[in-house]
C-alpha cells in the first residue's frame, strides 16, 4: 500500500521494552502556552502515541526521550484528552497553543537505539511479510 510513498520507514520495537515503557515512571511536563508540536520538536508514532524522536533544538531535550508514551494531554482549567494516539495528540496540541497551563504527561523507559530502531525504507516492493 505504501510502495510509492518516498521518505517512509519502519520503526521496529522489541516486546520486551514495550512492557517497559507501561510499567516506567510518570512523569509530569508543563509546556509553553505558544508552540505545537513541531515548535516542542517531537515526532510521535503509534496509538497511544510514543515519542520517535526529540530535537535537539527542543525545549524538552533532556526531559523526554524517545520511547517514552504519551498517557494525556491537558491544561489547568481541567480539560484532559487521555489515551491519544499521534495523530489526534499532534491534533490537539496544535489546536490548544495559546493556552495557558498545558502539560503532557509521559509514562516509560527511554529506549536507545538497541531497543527502537527506525529504518528508512527504498520505494516500491520490500519481499517481506510482517505478522
Amino acid at each position: 500500500r505504501t510502495a510509492g510513498v518516498e521518505g517512509r520507514s519502519i520503526v521496529l520495537t522489541s516486546p520486551r521494552d514495550a512492557r517497559e515503557r507501561i510499567v516506567g515512571a510518570t512523569t509530569k511536563i508543563m509546556l509553553p502556552a505558544n508552540g505545537g508540536l513541531e515548535e516542542f520538536g517531537l515526532q510521535l508514532y503509534g496509538n497511544p502515541a510514543i515519542v520517535g524522536a526529540v530535537s535537539g533544538r527542543s525545549i524538552l531535550q533532556g526531559m523526554v526521550f524517545r520511547g517514552y508514551q504519551v498517557q494525556r494531554i491537558g491544561w489547568n482549567d481541567g480539560t484532559e484528552f487521555r489515551d491519544l494516539d499521534a495523530m489526534e495528540l499532534a491534533e490537539v496540541m496544535n489546536d490548544s497553543s495559546g493556552v495557558a497551563g498545558r502539560y503532557l504527561y509521559f509514562s516509560g523507559t527511554a529506549t536507545g537505539s538497541a531497543n527502537v530502531v527506525d529504518v528508512p525504507l527504498p520505494t516500491g516492493k520490500l519481499g517481506i511479510t510482517l505478522k
